[in-house]
């Protein structure tokens, strides 16, 4: 048995009260989980160690990335914050209003003396290779 997350689609959430109503019957993404689900994904599973806490089920991941590109959303911290606003909105937990920042400077603890441009890391780096030492900066 593998050690993935169950996927129930079925099961009633706090909000909203289940997928089936919260999702047209014509979404895009009925269109994506039915697709998904007539796939083979044994060489995506058949793999996996299952070592640690259950993990997402590689169908479940996959369907997101296809409901992402298919919409135009190809980062998955923009997924992830589309479907939770989404989530909000619909729920009513969501209030849109105006976030003011007033530009306070802090006095920082840092050393002026430590603290190089690049220009002038450069030009330390030329002086040390001047010397006759083999330092680079930047090198890895």
């Amino acid at each position: 048995m593998s050690n993935f997350r169950t996927i129930d689609r079925q099961t009633g959430f706090l909000l909203p009260p289940s997928v089936d109503e919260w999702l047209p019957e014509k979404h895009q993404a009925r269109f994506v989980v039915e697709v998904i689900d007539g796939l083979d994904l044994f060489a995506m599973s058949g793999s996996y160690r299952g070592s640690g806490s259950a993990s997402y089920h590689p169908a479940l991941l996959l369907g997101i990335l296809v409901y992402g590109y298919a919409t135009g959303m190809f980062s998955s911290r923009k997924l992830e914050r589309a479907q939770v606003l989404l989530l909000a909105r619909e729920t009513g937990v969501l209030k849109m209003g105006t976030i003011a920042l007033d530009g306070t400077k802090i006095h920082a603890n840092a050393s002026r003396h430590s603290a190089l441009s690049y220009e002038h890391a450069g030009k330390i780096e030329a002086q040390l290779q001047a010397e006759g030492g083999c330092f680079t900066l930047g090198a890895a």
